[in-house]
């Protein structure tokens, strides 16, 4: 029954969750795991090839909160980072504008529809960085960039 499948829906997360071992498997089961989340084409070398899968778990754990968050949270109007920092574990912001002047370009991404956006924010975890685009239409993320930290002003 639904109810019986509500009770152990925790179990069958975390059993999920247990069969992601790599970067890549991130990628192959996007879409199960962050519903709420949408990755750009660039992501998909990202994860399969230019991330060292040590850093599995600060990618599973950031984007499930940022999943998460869209989901429980974010349910009208604008996107709110500073809204989205207190209520998660993440340390998110926009870029500084010195940064805007002098690297916007290492800060755009193309949508899945072909559009180029300017990924503003980005989520500061350890040595990664994760650049993405709130879609305060559709209230949905897109990923744009996970991987070292982009190129910044040296006056931040």
């Amino acid at each position: 029954t639904s109810k019986h499948i509500d009770i152990h829906k925790n179990y069958f997360i975390e059993l999920q969750n247990s069969l992601i071992k790599t970067c890549k498997d991130i990628w192959e089961n996007r879409n199960k795991l962050f519903p709420n989340l949408s990755f750009c084409g660039e992501t998909e070398e990202q994860l399969n090839s230019g991330i060292n899968s040590n850093y599995i778990r600060q990618i599973k754990d950031r984007l499930n909160s940022l999943n998460l968050y869209v989901a429980n949270h974010w349910k009208a109007g604008d996107f709110d980072y500073r809204d989205l920092n207190k209520k998660t574990n993440l340390n998110c912001s926009p870029e500084s504008q010195l940064t805007k002047n002098l690297h916007s370009g290492e800060r755009k991404f193309k949508l899945p529809n072909g559009n180029i956006e300017y990924f503003d924010l980005h989520i500061k975890t350890g040595d990664l960085r994760f650049h993405f685009y709130p879609d305060s239409i559709n209230r949905k993320i897109y990923i744009g960039y996970i991987g070292k930290h982009l190129p910044i002003s040296s006056e931040n």
